[in-house]
């Protein structure tokens, strides 16, 4: 630990005559750091409402303006209590293109009335995260109508033609179910009475009115 005066230079162990200790001189080292910022992307146009019956399918879709770096990452939400919560949404059934610009669900359950669902997209770099969340669509599912019940009026000596009225299931708008019908194949409306010619079999189908 004793020697002359010179210091050494570098890394070297430095010996001062009066000491009894060696030390190494230090270094420092200085590392750029170098930041990638990203920009978000851009919704263009947000996943309206879906109003469905029971059984049929529904999509939600986003249109957006890629941000920066790209490709966007999607991930669909759902939300069962009007938007308090938020769930990701994976390619289970109903589901399907949950990482994708649409949502697709194959026949949409009575349960699912009033689901909201929105997409997060995300551009993001090591140092910063940059991203987009679409406003949310609601579900609104029509529940199936029962068999319809009908009441028939048969033809008369004075009168040839019959009628079928349906007598349930009827409309009933303190709960906004509205309903529409038909006789065999002839067209969906309002009516709930049709005229039959002669003695046959009629068919009578009812459905829920979808706006």
């Amino acid at each position: 630990g004793t020697g002359n005066t010179n210091f050494c230079t570098g890394t070297a162990p430095q010996c001062p005559a009066t000491s009894s200790k060696c030390w190494r001189q230090g270094e420092t080292t200085y590392i750029p750091i170098v930041t990638f910022p990203c920009t978000a992307p851009s919704i263009t146009t947000q996943p309206g409402n879906q109003e469905k019956c029971e059984g049929q399918n529904a999509q939600f879709s986003i249109a957006f303006t890629e941000g920066n770096p790209s490709p966007a990452s999607i991930q669909w939400q759902v939300s069962t209590n009007g938007g308090s919560t938020w769930s990701n949404i994976t390619n289970v059934s109903p589901y399907s293109g949950a990482t994708t610009s649409t949502l697709s669900i194959t026949g949409v359950l009575s349960t699912m009335d009033g689901y909201k669902y929105k997409a997060v997209l995300t551009n993001n770099t090591t140092t910063h995260n940059c991203g987009a969340t679409s406003l949310s669509g609601t579900l609104t599912v029509n529940q199936r109508p029962g068999n319809p019940t009908v009441s028939v009026s048969p033809p008369t000596c004075t009168n040839s033609n019959g009628s079928v009225t349906v007598t349930a299931p009827l409309d009933d708008a303190g709960n906004n179910i509205d309903y529409e019908y038909k006789l065999g194949n002839g067209n969906w409306g309002d009516n709930t009475t049709f005229t039959v010619a002669g003695e046959a079999s009629y068919t009578i189908h009812v459905r829920n009115k979808v706006s």
